[in-house]
């Protein structure tokens, strides 16, 4: 309701801001200092503001070199050789009171006062705001941007509130058509492992009834329908998770459901193996689940409670991102050991009638009962000759046990020694956004162009008022401290910036401006004409004065109370200031180092100034995602070691034996640091996503290793006899496991995102190769030169393992419980075992 100051005189200005001036008699102000940002009441609105460094907004290009110039102001740049220029803004908070009183009026059938409603509308903003301006950074025909327009020569990048929240979620989610590729993929693997339909189809014309008893012997549903008990596990794991208040983020729901798949479909392979491999069709069904879960039973238990016990105690790290995965993680693990037992066992049993009704698989038609004998040799798999003539024989040898261990030995100190001295630390935004989208360009710009970051000081009043004079004066001397710090734009007036003090806005200036006009308020009488601390009720007098004509700048850093600690607006005459907020600046934020010392400087300043009164925190982006890395190697190393406790724990328990439990220890504790050492040949930095990972290789690694070292220990003979014993129960298993978890993980390289290609794909991939071949390689030749002895007889009785020389009947199935199980205890007779069984 003004002309442009260039068509007023002298004294049409000073008329004007006298009206300016007069304009706090409005009554409708005085009730509500708010009523200018409402628009409820006419007010004169001026500039008012505080220095900020042109280093903050403006960069450009050397006249004599041409080379960027970071952080360069006008006092060292020609006008036209600036080539960027930064603007931004804060909007009000949603849970602002004033957010909510601005919008009741304009739309008062919507319920604002619930919060889920105001973080919809808020987003909603945020998304259309972000599709307008979408369309400037892509030069979108129509915009001033676009060829031949005015702004055709400039480039337009920006980033809202929800930018980084958005690259986070984008590039942790797994694509559909790639998890469902996946899952298809996995399928089709669990068919070729445990179905015979290959061999079936070959024999189909040459030898049909052979092709008939085939499908008999042939286990594909099954081992799909366990593929979707896993499955519908992990989305019970979640659902739970969620039910029982837990928080989930992109990454625990990304990553939850690979980690509990690739547990599972292990646990599965060595139930249906066992199922398989014991099957004696001249037993009752009854009979052959007793054998199978005497067998495979506590083996699955085993892994499945010793991966909780583990998932359990890394939660008590200190880290939120990683307790809230491990969490998770505990619950789909015991989730996936419920469904197991409750329901693919029955499925077992399901299938294992169909098998002695001699029905075939897929089909479920009754096949034709053929008395066929064949040879031990005939009936043997391929996996057990390769077990019997090469891969047994070939570790039994010493030499080769020697340079097993040699190899493993060198390859875990090349690991060790570039884990230490090559693995990086952080994750630039740059490293996570996609190529060629706003998210990315504008990361790219403020890492190397304008390297500056806002942050804010957080002053928060324990007594839940800033007016006693020692609150004043500790605000004064935490921003004197801060200002100094080397980092900080234009450090020496971040005063200006701060509600209270001496920029031309602040509350203190207004004190003395006005202080003559309270000097007859009571407890203002005895205040020293030079002091900058207004008297404790000075300053109750003044704030809302001050609100009213100017504070309402201020209102978006304010958190004000009523006396029953009820957050109301900041204008109520019942208001106190709880908490407010100082912006400030932290530049030459070139490198991870450079963040972690202007941390480590602002720390340094601000914390010791915090007392009962007055505390202050210092948050922003840098200090949201750099803190982590203060102590990411102590978090990395607490979360292996309570997951090492957990397991030694739970396998001394199932196992009873101590030095088997330390060798499981130690081969998993090599695993973790091998796969550290492998971090940066695979472009993988530490920190908080690889240090979760971590965490979940623990678990990797008890699948391929506590299966194995029980079989092993329930054993009997010789160490090299035992080894052979263990390598037939497990080694298919394991093998059918990691093939299936690793191709289908490797589906996952195609998905867009570069960080989850590394981060995701990549290192469980690799994460399961290093778990297999430590735990089926080095582990089978370490117990077979220190192994410990087999239980005794008297703890073993009932425990059987399979022998790799087995003959089959005519129908397929093994011939005889005498000759297909290898009771430990031998001389038990015939009746105790038959008891036993059942």
């Amino acid at each position: 309701w003004r002309p442009s100051y260039k068509t007023m005189n002298p004294a049409q200005v000073v008329k004007h801001f006298n009206l300016a001036a007069n304009a706090a008699l409005n009554p409708a102000v005085r009730a509500n200092p708010a009523a200018c940002v409402l628009g409820l009441a006419k007010c004169c609105q001026s500039w008012n503001g505080a220095f900020l460094g042109t280093s903050i907004f403006i960069a450009g290009t050397a006249r004599s070199t041409r080379e960027p110039v970071l952080g360069t102001g006008f006092s060292s740049l020609f006008l036209n050789d600036v080539t960027l220029i930064r603007a931004g803004w804060e909007d009000f908070n949603y849970n602002n009171p004033i957010w909510q009183d601005y919008l009741q009026p304009r739309y008062p059938n919507v319920n604002w006062a619930d919060e889920d409603t105001r973080q919809a509308v808020a987003e909603a903003f945020d998304d259309k705001l972000t599709k307008e301006w979408i369309r400037l950074y892509e030069r979108q025909v129509g915009t001033s941007y676009a060829a031949n327009e005015i702004y055709s020569n400039y480039r337009f990048d920006f980033g809202t509130g929800s930018s980084l929240t958005d690259i986070l979620e984008d590039a942790s989610e797994v694509e559909g058509a790639l998890l469902g590729l996946s899952y298809g993929v996995m399928a089709l693997l669990i068919v070729l492992s445990l179905g015979n339909y290959f061999g079936a189809l070959v024999k189909c014309c040459s030898d049909p009834v052979e092709a008939q008893l085939a499908m008999v012997n042939s286990h594909g549903i099954l081992g799909l329908l366990g593929l979707g008990v896993i499955a519908i596990s992990s989305v019970a794991g979640i659902g739970f998770s969620s039910y029982v208040q837990i928080t989930l983020n992109g990454l625990t729901i990304n990553l939850v459901p690979f980690v509990s798949l690739g547990l599972g479909i292990d646990d599965m392979f060595v139930l249906a193996h066992t199922m398989t491999a014991l099957n004696d069709r001249q037993r009752s069904v009854k009979d052959n689940m007793a054998a199978i879960l005497t067998l495979a039973g506590p083996s699955v238990c085993l892994t499945s409670i010793a991966n909780a016990a583990a998932f359990i105690l890394i939660y008590t790290v200190p880290v939120g991102a990683i307790r809230q995965l491990v969490l998770v993680l505990m619950i789909s693990v015991l989730t996936n050991l419920i469904f197991l037992f409750l329901i693919f066992v029955p499925l077992m049993v399901m299938d294992l009638r169909r098998n002695h009704a001699n029905r075939m698989d897929l089909v479920f038609v009754k096949a034709p009962s053929v008395d066929k004998a064949s040879t031990s040799e005939e009936s043997k798999t391929l996996m057990a000759k390769f077990i019997d003539k090469i891969y047994a024989p070939l570790l039994s040898n010493i030499i080769v046990k020697a340079v097993i261990i040699c190899l493993f030995a060198v390859f875990f100190a090349l690991t060790l020694w570039n884990g230490i001295v090559n693995t990086k630390q952080g994750l630039r935004t740059s490293d996570i956004a996609l190529r060629d989208t706003y998210q990315r360009d504008l990361a790219e710009l403020t890492e190397n162009v304008i390297p500056i970051q806002k942050s804010n000081l957080i002053l928060v009043s324990r007594n839940y008022d800033f007016s006693d004079n020692r609150s004043q004066q500790r605000i004064l001397d935490i921003l004197d401290a801060l200002g100094p710090s080397p980092w900080i734009v234009n450090g020496t007036r971040v005063h200006d910036l701060n509600y209270l003090s001496n920029s031309s806005s602040s509350l203190l200036s207004f004190y003395g401006s006005t202080r003559a006009a309270n000097m007859t308020v009571p407890g203002c009488l005895n205040a020293s004409v030079s002091t900058l601390i207004a008297p404790p009720m000075c300053y109750a007098r003044i704030f809302p004065q001050w609100y009213a004509l100017i504070g309402v700048a201020f209102a978006p850093y304010f958190y004000c109370q009523d006396p029953q600690r009820v957050r109301v607006s900041c204008s109520s005459p019942t208001a106190t200031l709880q908490v407010a907020r100082t912006n400030y600046y932290i530049d030459h934020l070139l490198d991870h180092q450079s963040h972690i010392d202007a941390i480590t400087d602002v720390r340094k300043r601000v914390d010791p100034l915090s007392d009962g009164n007055v505390e202050a925190y210092s948050i922003g982006y840098i200090f949201y995602f750099w803190e982590q890395y203060f102590d990411i190697e102590i978090t990395l190393i607490a979360a292996i070691g309570y997951g090492l406790l957990g397991v030694f724990v739970i396998t001394f328990i199932f196992q009873v034996n101590p030095w088997l439990s330390i060798i499981v220890c130690l081969v998993i504790l090599m695993i973790d640091i091998e796969l550290i050492g492998l971090m940066r040949p695979m472009g993988v930095n530490l920190n908080a996503i690889s240090v979760a990972n971590l965490v979940i290789s623990i678990g990797m690694a008890v699948e391929f290793t506590a299966h194995y070292a029980r079989a092993f220990l329930l054993a009997p003979g010789d160490r090299n006899e035992r080894m052979k014993l263990a390598l037939h129960e497990m080694l298919q298993p394991m093998i059918n496991g990691a093939l299936s978890t690793i191709i289908a993980l490797s589906v996952l390289s195609l998905a867009k995102f570069p960080f989850f290609r590394r981060y995701y794909a990549l290192t469980f991939v690799v994460m399961v190769l290093v778990a297999f071949v430590n735990g089926l390689i080095l582990l089978p030749v370490v117990l077979s030169l220190i192994g410990p002895p087999p239980v005794s007889s008297s703890e073993s009785s009932g425990t059987y393992f399979m022998k790799s020389d087995v003959p089959l009947d005519g129908n397929g199935a093994r011939n005889g419980s005498s000759v297909q199980m290898k009771k430990m205890n031998s001389t038990a007779s015939t009746s105790a075992e038959k008891e036993l069984l059942h």
